[in-house]
């Protein structure tokens, strides 16, 4: 510290005497009879040597305002990494800080993909392919390689049917119930089923739906084929990767 302040006290008594060697030639040469303007250049010409040999002496050091400003960058990254939230979910591990509440679940589900709440590794380059690989994802990938977007799907469905009705794609249409009903048998005067007839057809009832409900499933997770293969390779690309970086 002491060698320090010596040091600033001898430039400072340097510059103080280039300083009164400057205005004493001036005044030297106004004395002489030489006019202000003739004096200014010539000025000019001893302070920009004095300084060029001031710099060859000593040479640049880092002053106190960049130490504060390396100061001041090192105390921002420990405040982003205190204000981190890592959750683990099964072997993969995520920073939800760096997301909101207006956050699409997308962007989240790749940082979790991705494995990486520090934000240190470097993202995988994706291996070359064929060119016809390369000519059908090239307009869902950006030029690092990361899909942007996921095609729509393969069949376009009606959500209103011709009487102006919304459809869901995922819900059966509906299967009618039996006409027959408890009072018909009373009206009638004829003895109505036993409970094992009726439990035998309801149970009948209900599996029918059943099936409806997972066929209608299966054809409605067809219309997104293409999509699913899009996330089944970025899946199997971003596994494989990380266990070979590992």
């Amino acid at each position: 510290m002491a060698d320090d302040e010596y040091q600033q006290e001898l430039d400072s008594n340097d510059a103080r005497a280039d300083f009164e060697n400057v205005l004493q030639g001036m005044l030297d040469k106004a004395n002489a009879g030489e006019s202000f303007s003739a004096i200014i250049p010539a000025v000019k010409e001893e302070v920009i040597d004095s300084s060029q040999e001031e710099t060859r002496k000593f040479p640049v050091t880092p002053t106190k305002s960049s130490r504060k400003r390396k100061r001041k960058e090192e105390g921002k990254d420990d405040k982003q990494k205190s204000n981190s939230f890592i959750m683990k979910l099964f072997d993969r591990s995520i920073d939800l800080a760096a997301f909101n509440e207006d956050t699409p679940l997308y962007p989240i589900c790749r940082a979790w993909m991705n494995n990486d709440p520090s934000g240190k590794k470097t993202p995988l380059r994706p291996k070359k392919g064929s060119d016809e690989e390369a000519n059908s994802n090239s307009e869902d990938e950006d030029a690092s390689g990361n899909v942007t977007e996921i095609p729509t799907p393969n069949v376009r469905w009606n959500n209103i049917d011709i009487n102006g009705k919304y459809i869901s794609p995922r819900v059966p249409a509906t299967m009618p119930h039996s006409t027959d009903r408890i009072n018909d048998y009373f009206v009638s005067h004829v003895s109505p089923p036993p409970p094992e007839t009726l439990l035998i057809n309801h149970i009948r009832r209900w599996r029918a739906i059943r099936e409806r409900w997972t066929q209608k499933s299966c054809e409605n997770d067809a219309r997104y084929e293409d999509g699913m293969v899009i996330l089944r390779d970025m899946f199997n690309r971003q596994l494989y990767g990380n266990s070979e970086s590992q």
